[in-house]
């Protein structure tokens, strides 16, 4: 998101990210080790918007340890929840 700040809240579209490492990693002998990764990507409205926190108190001041939204991906599917992190875009309508 360029880092601009943005107030995530459902309804809005979005565009997600991510990028994971597959397991077992692969490599070729005498080479540098080397990581396959798959990546994920979804565009679609947020549903739900979760954010967690260690304390009550914590939580009133708004000091999350993790943000999290489920979006609902637009070619249909399951909703998936994703990190704030992930979030790449936010789609004006």
């Amino acid at each position: 998101m360029d880092g601009a700040s943005v107030y995530i809240t459902k309804g809005m579209r979005v565009r997600c990210r991510r990028i994971v490492a597959n397991d077992p990693p692969s490599s070729l002998a005498g080479m540098q080790p080397k990581i396959g990764c798959t990546m994920y990507e979804a565009d679609g409205v947020v549903t739900h918007v979760y954010a967690y926190a260690n304390t009550k108190e914590e939580y009133a001041r708004g000091e999350f340890i993790r943000k999290t939204v489920v979006v609902k991906p637009d070619d249909g599917g399951p909703e998936v929840e994703w990190d704030q992190k992930h979030i790449v875009e936010v789609k004006t309508p």
